[in-house]
């Protein structure tokens, strides 16, 4: 598939955040009570190094699962790591 907008030719932006952008303040909230509400948190596709979504982890609730879901291991004691492409993952589900 083409990444041009079939109607005006214009880039299509993917609903992510990209390395260096600013996170908005309201999706960082978000993130924070999700993580504050979750007893699983799925993570795929980051390094997980860079903050403030790093940090987000310090946010969880007592006693959450948090697994990774990713091609290279994540530097972090408290994540189950499952190291593979989260594509491949996702679709045996």
């Amino acid at each position: 598939k083409s990444y041009r907008h079939e109607n005006c030719g214009g880039i299509i932006r993917p609903g992510i955040v990209l390395y260096g952008e600013a996170i908005n303040g309201d999706s960082l909230a978000k993130s924070v009570n999700a993580m504050q509400n979750s007893d699983l948190v799925i993570i795929s596709g980051t390094s997980f190094v860079v903050y403030p979504f790093a940090q987000l982890l310090s946010y969880r609730q007592a006693g959450a699962k948090v697994w990774a879901i990713n091609k290279t291991a994540i530097p972090a004691e408290c994540i189950s790591s499952i190291i593979a492409d989260a594509l491949d993952v996702f679709k045996q589900l």
